[in-house]
């Protein structure tokens, strides 16, 4: 008896009830749930670590690099809240560079992240096709410029510290374009760079002798465009010239922004002589230079010239206009050159004694011109006069007077006796 009572404890041959299952299956998936809310928030942790990780990498690599760059700062060409535009000789090249944002990468093509880029301009001062990465996943990039004493200034000649402010996410979370994660978290840094050339204190030791300042400096203004040349510096140092410009006000600070070169100042290397275009025709410019020497010594100004870059000189009146007759109602017009450096066309003008109030012209950028479908058996007189780049015209030559004789007509005079 005791034998079949222990065989049966324990045992149901019944199974599991429904009620049983029920909360079986509840339990299961309460641990599941449980289970996957602390993978998924461990993970959106890491991943979040991570991401404010790759964002101050980001904000880092930018920083460094404009700090570089803007150690080494020779002088501002431009100076904006949302840019900086400057001389560097922290690179071989010693060109200006320019930190910006772009959102298209360095093929041109759309990206999904902001870039920070800096181009390098070419000699001639006009924006390169080469772009530098600095880092992915900027947002935003500002520059604050201080003076002495830490106090913000807007001119290019007071600055002596700039502070970079930036703002950067990790490009993981980026990429998820729509996500929820999309918007992550920004990572927002900023620095002080003191410019070692810009507030200009004594150097000690080494080569502190200036060069002398620039001599000749001179002016010829044309239609939007002012050439400035110069003598050449005899220093065996010279590193270069920097050029300076302004409207409107004489004397420093050069502040001039108009030029397609860029805004003042322009460094110009070793040229002695440099054209700056898209002036304002209806300014008065100033101009100055300085010369620098390899120690970064700068000159005095040289003695400033001024200019308006309208040019109201007509070009010279053409001369030596001769014609002849080439057909039965042409005729071709010849002349020489205007002495005008600039000259864009020639204006020819004509009328005929059968209704001398109808005056004719045409144009021709060369020194030669067949006029056609003239009046047969008429007497044609023809003037011409010279037109320059900026819409100037000079007076019309003296007129000459053609008689039209048709091809056709016997004009062949008789012979001279021989016996006379």
């Amino acid at each position: 008896m005791n034998r079949n009572l222990r065989s049966g404890i324990g045992t149901d041959q019944r199974g599991f009830t429904l009620v049983e299952s029920l909360i079986s299956v509840v339990i299961v998936a309460l641990l599941s749930f449980g289970l996957f809310r602390i993978f998924t928030t461990t993970n959106n942790t890491y991943n979040r670590g991570t991401e404010n990780i790759d964002g101050q990498q980001n904000a880092r690599a930018a920083l460094n690099w404009i700090a570089k760059e803007l150690r080494g700062a020779k002088g501002f060409n431009a100076i904006a809240s949302d840019r900086v535009s400057f001389l560097s000789d922290a690179n071989t090249t010693n060109q200006i560079r320019s930190f910006f944002l772009d959102t298209t990468d360095q093929d041109g093509d759309g990206d999904t992240s902001e870039l920070l880029l800096v181009r390098s301009p070419l000699d001639d001062g006009t924006p390169g096709v080469a772009i530098d990465e600095i880092a992915v996943g900027v947002d935003s990039l500002g520059f604050v410029y201080r003076g002495s004493g830490g106090t913000v200034v807007a001119s290019r000649a007071a600055v002596q510290e700039v502070e970079i402010v930036l703002f950067a996410t990790g490009t993981g979370m980026r990429e998820q374009a729509g996500g929820a994660d999309h918007d992550a978290r920004q990572v927002g840094m900023s620095t002080r760079v003191r410019c070692r050339n810009l507030g200009k204190s004594v150097p000690t030791g080494g080569d502190v002798t200036p060069p002398d300042p620039p001599t000749g400096l001179n002016a010829t203004m044309a239609c939007g465009t002012a050439t400035l040349s110069w003598a050449a510096n005899s220093e065996t140092d010279l590193a270069g010239y920097y050029l300076y410009y302004s409207q409107g006000s004489s004397g420093s600070p050069y502040d001039g922004t108009d030029a397609m070169q860029g805004a003042s100042p322009i460094f110009v290397g070793n040229s002695t002589s440099y054209t700056l275009t898209g002036l304002d025709m209806g300014q008065t410019y100033y101009f100055n230079l300085q010369a620098l020497d390899s120690a970064d010594n700068a000159s005095g100004y040289a003695t400033e010239v001024s200019g308006m870059p309208a040019d109201a000189s007509p070009p010279s009146t053409p001369a030596n206009l001769t014609g002849r007759v080439v057909g039965n109602d042409e005729i071709q017009l010849s002349w020489s050159a205007s002495g005008g450096w600039d000259v864009a066309q020639y204006v020819v003008q004509w009328h005929d004694d059968v209704d001398p109030s109808l005056v004719h012209s045409d144009s021709t950028s060369a020194t030669s011109i067949v006029l056609s479908g003239l009046n047969e058996n008429a007497i044609h007189t023809c003037s011409v006069s010279a037109i320059d780049g900026c819409g100037n015209q000079s007076p019309y030559s003296s007129e000459i007077t053609i008689t039209m004789v048709p091809c056709d007509q016997d004009v062949t005079f008789p012979e001279v006796p021989s016996d006379v």
